[in-house]
């Protein structure tokens, strides 16, 4: 879009889009113009512009007039304000569910963030091109794009909401970028063709929130960096594809939490393999894997705590030799394990409930 001077009635904003009938890009028939006022109506969104000045002004955009030909918009190209370069733009909090028969999305360098549900329930769009001046993806902002398949995150990116990309049914892959300090909760939840997911290894990363990647059916594989200190509440539940998780070991002084109903029921994996900095595995945090066989647990482990119905109903797991760092065993942890035939209990544990 573009912003002009207008003396008279404040700025206007122009959004121009393609065109799907002669796949012109820019022409007259296709701007749309909001002037700056008051608006009371389904279909807007805010939008703020801060200018080198430091400056901020807040602007709405009206969509309900987005025609059915329009398949692409494009945020950020031509930004000027008379002879006044814009430096930063937020797009900011959507207010409206779906836009026609928009597939794609560009957005130049000089957008900063993409808002509160932005692209909310946008079902048609299928590829999003960020700039590399993107540094946070709001709550809820691609949430519902039941057909967005590519997304390549930017190196710029420091900040993602909760639910950013929940429900996008049709996503495949994604990477979490080096500045990302953690994965926020719900934020791939439901995304159920997702099988490839990269987390960056450069040592920011440090959580993967609660149901950040619960129901990904798809995921076969992960490999999370030792710099992560929790895995929390079902981040991993319902994955029923996946069969290899891969924990790095951490730097010294590390922990490692892994939380309640974590990898619950991830039917497919078979063996796992804890680093020594963990410290505690939290209740029914692998209950349900009933194809897991093997846990390893490494004799210099800092765990202390195996939590109640950890490995419940792990039917296949045979045998378990735990660290002698633990001092507590939860109540249940090992209920329903029929293939459990040897389980080595160590003189440091002080407390345990039934199995």
């Amino acid at each position: 879009f573009a912003i002009k001077k207008d003396d008279d009635k404040g700025h206007d904003v122009r959004f121009e889009y393609e065109d799907n009938s002669n796949g012109t890009f820019g022409a007259t028939s296709n701007e749309i113009v909001v002037r700056e006022k008051n608006y009371n109506a389904y279909g807007l969104f805010d939008f703020s512009i801060s200018r080198s000045d430091n400056t901020v002004t807040s602007h709405l955009i009206d969509l309900t007039n987005l025609g059915k030909s329009a398949t692409s918009l494009t945020f950020g190209r031509q930004i000027e304000l008379g002879e006044e370069e814009i430096s930063k733009v937020y797009l900011e909090n959507g207010r409206f569910s779906g836009s026609g028969d928009i597939a794609y999305a560009f957005l130049s360098d000089e957008v900063v963030n993409i808002g509160v549900n932005f692209f909310n329930n946008f079902t048609k769009l299928q590829e999003v091109t960020f700039g590399n001046g993107i540094t946070e993806i709001a709550t809820g902002a691609f949430q519902n794009c039941t057909n967005l398949k590519h997304v390549v995150l930017p190196d710029s990116l420091i900040t993602i909401g909760d639910s950013a990309f929940s429900g996008c049914t049709s996503l495949i892959s994604i990477n979490i970028p080096d500045k990302v300090q953690w994965v926020p909760a719900n934020c791939f939840n439901g995304c159920t063709n997702l099988s490839s997911v990269t987390l960056s290894d450069a040592g920011n990363l440090l959580q993967i929130r609660a149901s950040a990647f619960s129901n990904c059916k798809s995921l076969t594989s992960i490999t999370i960096p030792g710099s992560v200190k929790m895995i929390m509440s079902g981040a991993f539940g319902g994955c029923e594809s996946l069969s290899q998780v891969t924990l790095e070991e951490g730097g010294t002084g590390e922990n490692l939490w892994i939380e309640v109903n974590s990898f619950k029921d991830c039917i497919s994996l078979t063996t796992l393999s804890l680093p020594s900095q963990t410290w505690a595995i939290g209740e029914s945090a692998f209950s349900g894997c009933i194809s897991l066989e093997s846990v390893y647990l490494p004799e210099d482990n800092k765990m202390l705590i195996i939590g109640q119905n950890a490995f419940a109903d792990c039917k296949r797991l045979t045998s378990v030799l735990i660290p002698e760092s633990v001092t507590e065993i939860g109540w249940d942890a090992f209920k329903g394990c029929k293939g459990l035939t040897s389980i080595t209990i160590p003189d440091s544990v002080t407390k345990i409930g039934d199995f």
